[in-house]
Order: structure tokens, then C-alpha cells, then sequence
């Protein structure tokens, strides 16, 4: 096996885990998963299924502020995303969808950094 990467949802899980005390096997159990599986989670071997935070914020009864930090670990250490449009969106927000997603990888971080400051300007404004 190659180079491990832990990510941020991992290196949470591992710690909210081991801070109530739960084995890895107990904690996988209580999620319907195998021990094995929860250790990829927690070294960054597996991708976190969509959805899966909720189930660790159900079984461990996290309060909404370890809820909140969860699922923001769980978003930022995803590799891939869904974009839903509307169902009427014109061809043109399609376009841009697709030419999105088949150009990001090759952006530069200050062409990244332009169009995080271009949306947040929309979230602020």
C-alpha cells in the first residue's frame, strides 16, 4: 500500500471515537460497519460515503456543535461532488457546470482563489 493520507473527517472520527472510550469494533458495530472498514475511514484509505457522518453523529449522539465539525470534516475531505441544478436551468448554467468540473483540476490555486472570492461575494451580497 502507497503513502497515507488521514483527513480531516478520519483524524475527527478517530478522535471522537477514542474520546468516549469506544473500541474501533464497538464503534463499527454501532454504525453497521465492518472494524476494518472504520480504520480506512479513520486513515484516510476510503472515501466517506455520502451520508455516512449522519450515521456517526446518530450513533455517537454528537452535540450540534460536533455535528456542525463533522460534517464540515466530512465535506472538505471528499474528492468528489455533486452539483444539482435546477431542472429548468438554462443551457448556459449547464455549460458552466460541465466546464466546471472538466477544467478544476488544472486551475491554478490563483484562479481558484478568484472564484472563491467571486462566491462568496454572491453568499455576502
Amino acid at each position: 500500500m502507497g503513502e497515507m493520507f488521514v483527513t480531516p473527517f478520519g483524524q475527527l472520527l478517530r478522535r471522537e471515537r477514542q474520546d468516549r472510550n469506544l473500541l474501533l469494533g464497538d464503534m463499527a458495530k454501532s454504525l453497521k460497519i465492518s472494524a476494518p472498514y472504520l480504520s480506512q475511514l479513520e486513515t484516510g484509505q476510503r472515501f466517506v460515503p455520502d451520508g455516512f457522518e449522519d450515521k456517526v453523529v446518530k450513533a455517537l449522539s454528537l452535540t450540534p456543535t460536533e455535528a456542525n465539525e463533522l460534517q464540515r470534516a466530512a465535506a472538505v475531505s471528499r474528492s468528489q461532488y455533486n452539483l444539482t441544478l435546477a431542472k429548468d436551468a438554462p443551457p448556459e448554467d449547464r455549460a458552466l457546470a460541465h466546464d466546471l468540473a472538466e477544467s478544476f483540476a488544472r486551475l491554478s490555486p490563483a484562479e481558484k482563489e478568484k472564484i472563491r472570492k467571486l462566491l462568496k461575494g454572491t453568499r455576502n451580497g
